[in-house]
């Protein structure tokens, strides 16, 4: 009977560290997440900013009398311009990242709550 109780026990001590990992690989994914935002607002700014220079540039070669002025390099804008499809796959691996632990944090957290509660309705004899 005590060894039974032991056992349950540490099904319960497994189970509630299951959920701590769990916690732990949520914020985790959530750094991931983040980081990705960050990286496609980021690319996303960089073309309004660039498209911004683009449409200055040229006003100040139509308006010459409007005192604004701006220089731009075609050139270099052309070569660092990626479409979305391009920069979509460059994020993929983070995507992929994401969805893996994302996976992993659901089953440990099911397993752990799984262990927490089959204890309860064991019964002792």
């Amino acid at each position: 009977m005590k060894s039974k109780r032991s056992t349950l026990n540490k099904l319960e001590g497994i189970g509630l560290l299951l959920i701590l990992l769990s916690f732990f690989l949520q914020l985790f994914q959530n750094d991931l997440q983040s980081s990705l935002n960050d990286t496609q607002y980021y690319q996303l700014h960089d073309k309004l900013d660039t498209l911004w220079r683009i449409i200055q540039n040229d006003y100040s070669q139509n308006h010459p009398e409007s005192g604004v002025s701006g220089t731009i390099n075609f050139e270099e804008y052309s070569n660092n311009w990626k479409i979305y499809s391009e920069e979509i796959k460059e994020l993929k691996t983070w995507e992929k990242s994401i969805i893996f632990f994302s996976k992993i944090n659901i089953i440990l957290f099911v397993i752990g709550s799984v262990f927490l509660i089959i204890p309860k309705f064991i019964e002792e004899k």
